[in-house]
């Protein structure tokens, strides 16, 4: 099992969301849309979410790509820094060959609280 994907409901709740707390697929209304009804899921046992009406889905990587416009590098920095914001941290990167990466950016105490170099955009205009 690969623990290396950021905390999908606190990478949701940054984006506005309320994410229910049962296992398994619970609805939710979608943070990404003006949902009136709850068309969106998400599995926190899984760590992923989908909506069926603005097809938004994936990790916290994939959310965070989509909805900022970045590549995969850019996105794990801006997790980290919205993690560190509440005072998590990014779980370590295990490779296919089972090794932990070095990422350190991340884990250690110089980085705590900061967004390592890129500005987190507002969310819903505020």
């Amino acid at each position: 099992m690969k623990h290396d994907k950021p905390n999908i409901t606190s990478i949701l709740e940054h984006y506005g969301a309320k994410v229910p707390t049962r296992r398994g697929w619970a609805v939710m209304k979608c943070p990404f849309h003006n949902d009136s009804h709850a068309s969106s899921a998400v599995n926190i046992d899984e760590n992923i979410f989908k909506c069926h009406g603005c097809q938004y889905k994936g990790d916290g990587y994939a959310i965070i790509m989509a909805k900022e416009g970045v590549n995969f590098r850019e996105a794990i920095t801006i997790a980290e820094g919205i993690l560190n914001a509440r005072g998590e941290v990014l779980p370590q990167r295990v490779t296919r060959s089972g090794r932990i990466s070095r990422r350190t950016r991340n884990n250690d105490e110089s980085g705590a609280g900061s967004t390592l170099g890129r500005r987190l955009r507002p969310v819903n205009g505020t």
